[in-house]
């Protein structure tokens, strides 16, 4: 993202020699590539939603949060941004593969009105192995001392982490923060837990989030 956000603002600037009949293919070039398709598969990362844009990679790693490589990011960038960040839960629910994101692209393309969930389905039958996790996407308010620039990402990872981690009860989690979302993954299990948590303090899952994060920081 810091490469795509590097390269509009190149382009916007006017910061390449005079003159630029062509200045994407003018920036390809400075910039080594061997023709000039890169540059607009870096900048179709713009379009992808905000609370998303931080967990785009290089590749993938283990985690149920690490694996939204480029090659998959830039493949849904020609949606709509509702169908992308339907599109993107999913991904990060089942794990899909670049393959299976195509898949799913493609059955998006050919029928508009085909729900995202379908698309994926269809793309999920060719998998002898289905991996479900249930995803939480949030923010913490801008008085928030989680939403403080002073915090590092890191740590504020580390504290979504901890304190979500006693009511899971073991089951797995990975907590990313996006500049001002947060993203969750966890279990079905681990999702009821949550709620059921949520439930007993009248609290919505944003807010027991939001609470647990401030009080933590007081600390």
């Amino acid at each position: 993202m810091d490469a795509a956000k590097r390269m509009q603002r190149a382009l916007e600037s006017g910061v390449l020699p005079e003159p630029q009949p062509y200045p994407m293919e003018r920036l390809a070039k400075a910039l080594g590539f061997n023709g000039p398709s890169m540059v607009p598969r870096f900048l179709s990362l713009l379009k992808i939603p905000e609370e998303f844009q931080g967990l785009v990679g290089w590749g993938a790693e283990s985690g149920e949060l690490t694996h939204l490589t480029f090659s998959i990011a830039t493949t849904i960038t020609s949606l709509s941004t509702q169908q992308q960040r339907e599109l993107l839960t999913e991904v990060f629910k089942h794990e899909l593969t670049k393959h299976e994101t195509m898949m799913a692209v493609q059955a998006l393309k050919r029928d508009a009105s085909k729900a995202v969930r379908d698309a994926v389905a269809v793309a999920l039958t060719t998998r002898p192995l289905r991996i479900e996790h249930e995803i939480l996407i949030g923010s913490f308010p801008p008085d928030s001392g989680m939403s403080k620039n002073d915090i590092p990402a890191g740590r504020k990872e580390t504290i979504l982490s901890a304190v979500l981690t006693p009511i899971l009860d073991g089951e797995p989690l990975a907590a990313r923060i996006s500049e001002k979302h947060f993203v969750l993954s966890t279990s079905p299990k681990g999702k009821k837990l949550l709620h059921e948590h949520c439930v007993r303090l009248s609290l919505d899952e944003n807010q027991l989030v939001t609470k647990l994060c401030e009080e933590r920081l007081a600390s």
